[in-house]
């Protein structure tokens, strides 16, 4: 092999011109690359800054929409999905206090509390 290459001689040098040419090609088509990956990067940005304004007017305006007038005692407040073991319902009426049992199923109104103790729970839905 090496003798190969002693036979072989040293290589023959690329004319000025050439070189010029090909590095010019190379350049071109290395701008051309970071010009679309640039372009590219300006498109995403863009959508992405257009899609969050777009989230933030929308919640804006549901922010805006609530209704945050205050609920009169007495209105649905949640709906007993599950209970386990005997969770309590205490209503105020007036000046006495009714304490009964919390079943499935059942509206919670606001104004009466729900207590569970150390053995009970109860999962509402608002």
């Amino acid at each position: 092999m090496m003798r190969l290459l002693r036979l072989a001689g040293p290589r023959v040098s690329v004319p000025d011109v050439r070189a010029a040419r090909v590095r010019a090609a190379v350049h071109d088509r290395w701008q051309a690359g970071t010009r679309r990956r640039a372009v590219r990067q300006r498109v995403v940005t863009g959508t992405l800054l257009l899609a969050a304004a777009a989230a933030l007017v929308v919640i804006a305006s549901r922010a805006i929409r609530i209704d945050r007038s205050p609920t009169g005692i007495g209105a649905v407040a949640a709906v007993v999905e599950r209970i386990d073991g005997r969770p309590l319902r205490s209503r105020v009426g007036g000046a006495e206090t009714a304490t009964i049992a919390l079943l499935p199923d059942e509206t919670v109104r606001i104004g009466e509390s729900i207590e569970t103790g150390g053995a009970a729970r109860a999962a509402l839905r608002f």
